[in-house]
């Protein structure tokens, strides 16, 4: 698959293919058709303070997106594969957080 890549510890962002992710019992794989750039992004492509303290390298990027489910774990239930689906980096478990 294609993603942005934070590769090194300086300023830019890699496009590269990276092997699609192995999904465990309770998660789900996501096909991305469209993507999004928001803040965090732009600090992490410049590489600015706050990246640096807390960006491990390396790092596929990106957590605003939409798309489909293309498979399930075994333990997912009240899914299906071709739903689409968006993410949302403040819910965890559909619980919201603190």
């Amino acid at each position: 698959m294609k993603a942005l890549v934070k590769a090194k510890s300086e300023p830019g962002l890699c496009l590269r293919d990276e092997p699609v992710p192995m999904i465990g019992p309770t998660n789900l794989l996501i096909r991305v058709k469209k993507t999004g750039i928001c803040g965090t992004d732009i600090h992490i492509f410049r590489w600015d303070e706050w990246a640096r303290k807390t960006v491990p390298v390396p790092m596929v990027v990106g957590h605003e997106f939409a798309g489909e489910r293309v498979d399930l774990g075994s333990a997912v239930q009240g899914l299906a594969c071709g739903q689409r689906v968006t993410g949302e980096s403040h819910v965890i478990a559909m619980h919201g957080l603190a």
